[in-house]
């Protein structure tokens, strides 16, 4: 393998730019959750429009969050909460069901976070132990 050594200098000065990153689904959805948990109008941009990130903008909006999507930007409407719902369908996003399950518990109704045969195959049960344990 030919590596080549390249000298950087440190930077005197602040750094002022823009970067753009390609969409990542962990982001996305880390940036969803966060966004409908925030009071108020958040601007995500860049987000990834995938299956689970689908799944995780159908279930919020099943417990009171507005999404706006104006190309590649996305708006989302945050309560500040999240409103009881008769079912929360995560479809086969896990990354939802983990979120929406530990999100829900932090707030006062009744919440049933369901998907498909196969979300419904994944390791679910240590988490639901362990916020039974802490009172939801």
């Amino acid at each position: 393998m030919n590596m080549k050594t390249i000298a950087l200098q440190s930077c005197t000065h602040p750094i002022d730019g823009t970067l753009t990153l390609p969409g990542s689904k962990s982001i996305t959805n880390r940036a969803l959750l966060l966004a409908a948990l925030a009071r108020g109008r958040s601007q995500l941009r860049g987000f990834l429009k995938s299956d689970d990130s689908i799944a995780f903008m159908t279930s919020l909006k099943s417990l009171g969050v507005v999404f706006e999507e104006r190309g590649t930007e996305l708006i989302v409407e945050g309560q500040g909460k999240l409103t009881s719902s008769d079912t929360v369908w995560c479809q086969d996003a896990g990354t939802a069901a983990r979120f929406l399950l530990a999100a829900c518990s932090a707030f006062p109704g009744k919440f049933i976070v369901d998907g498909t045969a196969r979300l419904r195959e994944r390791p679910l049960s240590d988490l639901v132990v362990v916020l039974r344990e802490l009172g939801a």
